[in-house]
């Protein structure tokens, strides 16, 4: 449920921003305030109602922000390190899809509205929380490793077939590479997560999460930046390609990995 609310979140976020950006009054500052709003109602209720569930000695205010620690224990550092390259090359593509999709539609269809882009990170995170809810209910004794393959194996297919839609100029495989590329992010996210949870140990298992969401959170953002750098250089389109290729063949070999790291490990 945590992994398949972060990519829903996305999904709901920027549909209903486009939405206020098209439709709304102040489009440029509606959807900050509204989500400004929904946040505080967050951390109000997160306050109130979400206990903690791990005792911790030290002062009262440490049960509401408490400096955690970025620690792997030795005997999850195996799981860690296949985590850790599953979330690292999902993220990635999230991150650089985010980051280039809504401009890459308007060039595909030659000027589109605020909720068309919208539309667009729905059609890919939304997808993404659906293929993680639905496998958790439909295939959920399957080995974690089977969810990651799978992922990073969608993740390939995706990027390569959003790539040849901008070559073909085709909306419908646009959108079609875009919600096949969120069945790989739901699903290797999703496997990385729990192979992670399972293998820490309960006392330590908040800072070896904090050590995966910060390899995460790298993958999402510096990759999204290098390429708005490169779009300056040679362009939209020929820096999406370069991305694409790039991540492709990392999502392949992040899957054999994976596979082959198992097959040690077990063996």
């Amino acid at each position: 449920m945590n992994s398949a609310a972060m990519p829903s979140g996305l999904a709901v976020g920027a549909t209903v921003s486009g939405a206020l950006a098209q439709w709304g009054p102040a489009p440029l500052r509606s959807p900050f305030l509204v989500l400004a709003g929904v946040s505080l109602v967050v951390l109000a209720a997160i306050s109130a109602w979400v206990p903690e569930t791990v005792a911790a000695p030290g002062r009262q205010w440490s049960r509401v922000v408490r400096l955690q620690p970025l620690r792997v224990p030795p005997e999850a550092r195996r799981e860690f390190l296949v985590a850790a390259m599953g979330v690292a090359v999902a993220w990635a593509v999230g991150g650089l899809y985010l980051g280039l999709a809504g401009s890459l539609v308007k060039e595909l269809l030659h000027g589109s509205d605020s909720f068309v882009a919208g539309l667009v990170i729905l059609s890919m995170q939304g997808v993404a929380g659906a293929a993680q809810l639905t496998w958790a209910l439909r295939w959920s004794t399957v080995p974690d490793r089977v969810a990651s393959a799978v992922g990073c194996a969608a993740l390939c297919l995706g990027i390569l077939a959003v790539a040849g839609a901008l070559f073909t100029g085709s909306p419908v495989l646009f959108f079609a590479g875009s919600a096949v590329t969120g069945v790989g992010f739901g699903l290797a996210f999703m496997g990385s997560s729990r192979r992670i949870t399972q293998a820490a140990p309960l006392a330590r298992r908040g800072e070896t999460l904090a050590a995966f969401f910060v390899v995460a959170y790298l993958a999402f953002s510096v990759p999204s930046v290098l390429a708005g750098l490169l779009t300056t250089r040679f362009g939209l389109v020929h820096t999406f390609y370069l991305f694409a290729e790039t991540t492709a063949l990392l999502s392949a070999a992040t899957a054999v990995r994976s596979i082959r790291l198992d097959a040690i490990h077990l063996s």
